[in-house]
């Protein structure tokens, strides 16, 4: 198999999913299209999820690569990263492990993308599933504009823009057939996180595509769990972590994908607004994280996650905690205001109810 090039490469991220990655490898094995590689890279799994794709070798016939990581990284980026240095498709799938594909949904993304040419096939409906596979319900994206057919999308890069800070593409990279030149050629990567690692890598693709195709069809069902990394339970520390690592680390990647692309150069303000849209969204992740604790215990949290990459700039922190403080004291306000007017219009609707009462 070593001058085998398959059509589509599927990269597969692996930890500690023993339960799951039976079915996420017999859902890939049991597809209608067969010209494909399978790319699992484990980070350092501590259960028997190494082993039971050891057992799938053969039966991928010479089609399966395991690659591990020497070190847990957090996330699904390195090991995504890695698996794509390995691969030789036309076309790359980032699946997770715990998911699964319908059984023709190789062979429909492949063939639009080679029907439409496509630089990156982009599905906006897929399935959810409970934990033991059962309860699987359609899941579309809630736009108004949905397509009911497959459409390439403008090649207008400021109009990409505006939908994209509007959050009118989902951010996860399992709804997308890309192209392996496009990611290499623009040497686009996922940046290296604990988890939320996909919005920078989704920009990317979308702002470098010149054939953006957006599909009606539904062709991966994601499972929903609390092992999950987009699910599990945090502390506050770790919520803190997770949003202002995404920030301080994932922002600068885009930034400098940025820096390097004539039309944000001569359009700054999309840039900016870019830049924006992201810090908005992960600030308000962490002030719904930082909710219920005080201003010195968030300074704290703040001191003790980042404190030393920040280095001279740790001074920084009191005001990014002020900022916090403010908008608690905000939102405080905002919930005193509605629940005083709640009480206001319960009263209002007993008391005309007790004179419906008094008239009957």
């Amino acid at each position: 198999m070593k001058n085998f090039c398959p059509a589509v490469s599927v990269i597969i991220p692996l930890y500690n999913a023993e339960k799951y990655i039976s079915e996420c490898l017999d859902s890939i094995l049991a597809q209608t299209f067969t010209n494909f590689e399978v790319i699992v890279v484990d980070d350092c799994s501590t259960d028997s999820s190494v082993a039971i794709v050891q057992s799938y070798a053969e039966k991928f016939g010479g089609r399966l690569t395991l690659s591990s990581l020497e070190k847990n990284s957090g996330g699904g980026g390195l090991p995504r990263n890695k698996g794509l240095t390995f691969s030789r498709g036309e076309y790359v799938f980032f699946m997770d492990a715990d998911d699964v594909f319908t059984r023709t949904g190789l062979e429909e993304l492949y063939t639009l993308a080679k029907d439409y040419d496509a630089d990156c096939v982009y599905c906006e409906k897929y399935y959810t599933a409970d934990a033991d596979g059962t309860n699987i319900k359609l899941t579309d994206w809630p736009i108004e504009h949905s397509v009911d057919k497959p459409t390439l999308e403008t090649n207008d890069l400021a109009k990409r823009i505006v939908k994209a800070i509007n959050f009118n593409y989902w951010v996860t990279p399992w709804l997308r057939l890309v192209s392996r030149n496009l990611l290499i050629e623009n040497d686009t990567k996922f940046p290296s996180l604990i988890g939320s690692n996909d919005v920078a890598w989704t920009f990317e693709v979308l702002f470098c595509s010149k054939r953006f195709l957006i599909v009606p069809n539904c062709c991966y069902v994601r499972r929903i769990h609390e092992e999950s990394v987009s699910f599990r339970k945090r502390t506050v520390a770790q919520h803190v972590h997770k949003w202002m690592d995404r920030t301080i680390r994932s922002l600068k990647d885009l930034d400098n994908f940025m820096k390097g692309r004539a039309f944000f150069k001569e359009n700054p303000e999309y840039r900016y607004a870019v830049i924006n849209s992201f810090v908005e969204k992960d600030f308000g992740k962490i002030f719904q994280a930082c909710s219920t604790e005080s201003p010195f215990d968030i300074y704290s949290i703040f001191r003790k996650e980042f404190g030393e990459y920040l280095g001279e700039q740790d001074v920084l922190i009191p005001a990014l905690c002020a900022a916090l403080n403010t908008q608690q004291k905000i939102n405080a306000l905002n919930i005193q205001q509605f629940n005083e007017y709640a009480a206001q219009a319960q009263a209002h609707i007993a008391q005309l109810e007790a004179k419906l009462n008094r008239k009957n």
